[in-house]
């Protein structure tokens, strides 16, 4: 894999002489010589990986850090798409997630039709506009995603986030499934790829649809349990206190409706101290359908 030869050169030079005050010879030495560190960063060259990752080494720079100065700090394409997903989908904006749809639908010139991607990206759409009418994804869709999620041995970014859109349309016994393989995979999530919230945020979701759609508190409350055994899960402060308002609603589900109110009140109050706005008018909005018995 090599690098581009203009960008990513004048990045590391940047690095190299303005941030660390740096020599060629220092910063080369033992790696390559001068000359091929100067025609890098001059953009005259491209580098390979074994010789990029020991010069960021001794630079002290993650390879994620030179990667995104590379780019000029511009967000990934792929972190783009889901962060206006995500906006979108707060906003309950239908228009612009039927223009993303149709965006997602259109036959994509760079990327080969026999990958899946772009069947993954219009099902996450299509999942998101459904969570909101309370719709269904088509049978062969389900099929198809699961199927994507169970081939693949790690989950990325991209994985994790399509996950959050999923839930609602999955069997309790892919979402116990996927809980057990996001805790077993925990602490590479928080420490490596730096998806700490995605994480909870699909183990939340998990157990929502599974005492909302579902009916199945028992399940919910293996996922909780497995969550409170997870190490990788108790350092999730928004996590554990949200987490706490589904414990409220198997409670209230079985039969303790006070101490349900009295821990889902908690909740609240907590959420605004932190004043995690979001995070209450989610938990505030959620709770008659945690606890609808009906």
């Amino acid at each position: 894999m090599f690098f581009s030869n203009l960008d990513y050169g004048h990045a590391e030079y940047n690095i190299r002489k303005n941030n660390r005050n740096m020599s060629l010879a220092d910063a080369s030495a033992g790696i390559m010589d001068k000359t091929t560190l100067r025609k890098f960063e001059k953009g005259e060259i491209s580098l390979s990986m074994a010789k990029l990752f020991p010069l960021l080494r001794r630079l002290r720079v993650a390879p994620s850090e030179f990667l995104y100065q590379g780019a000029d700090f511009a967000v990934s394409p792929v972190a783009s798409f889901f962060e206006e997903l995500a906006a979108v989908y707060v906003q309950r904006d239908m228009p612009s997630l039927r223009r993303m749809l149709a965006d997602a639908q259109r036959p994509r010139a760079d990327e080969s039709a026999r990958l899946p991607f772009q069947r993954l990206d219009r099902i996450t759409i299509e999942a998101a506009i459904k969570s909101l009418g309370q719709g269904e994804l088509a049978a062969a869709d389900v099929e198809f995603v699961t199927a994507y999620l169970v081939g693949q041995r790690n989950w990325f970014y991209y994985d994790l986030s399509i996950l959050q859109y999923l839930p609602n349309f999955l069997s309790p016994e892919t979402l116990i499934w996927i809980s057990q393989n996001i805790f077993s995979h925990t602490m590479t999530y928080q420490r490596v790829l730096n998806n700490a919230d995605l994480v909870g945020n699909i183990v939340l979701s998990i157990c929502r649809v599974l005492i909302i759609k579902r009916g199945d508190c028992d399940s919910a409350v293996q996922v909780l349990a497995g969550a409170r055994r997870d190490p990788g899960m108790h350092d999730l402060a928004g996590f554990a206190i949200q987490a706490k308002d589904l414990e409220a609603a198997v409670a209230y589900h079985r039969g303790r409706v006070d101490e349900a109110k009295v821990m889902h009140q908690w909740v609240v109050e907590t959420l605004r101290c932190l004043e995690l706005k979001q995070d209450t008018r989610d938990v505030e909005a959620m709770w008659p359908l945690l606890t609808d018995t009906d």
